[in-house]
């Protein structure tokens, strides 16, 4: 059974998302939305930012979407599609 997180995109990225048309904005958002019911996918790079938080990098339709997942608080946050 999926857990739900809420999901949180950064302005920056959302700009970006809402720029999106056809085929690439469908990929991305399946992307997003799977991530948000299955919050174990991950990233083919892993890294932590400058607060000690995990951050995963993963290519969807040639854009590389950074991510953050805190389980504890059930919630996953897009920080950059690029």
């Amino acid at each position: 059974m999926p857990i739900d997180h809420d999901l949180f995109v950064e302005k920056r990225a959302g700009e970006r998302l809402k720029s999106l048309r056809g085929e690439r904005r469908r990929a991305v958002f399946g992307f997003i939305d799977a991530l948000a019911n299955n919050p174990f996918i991950e990233g083919e790079i892993q890294f932590e930012d400058r607060k000690g938080r995990l951050l995963q990098k993963l290519t969807v339709s040639g854009f590389v979407i950074t991510f953050h997942v805190d389980h504890a608080i059930t919630e996953v946050k897009i920080m950059t599609l690029e």
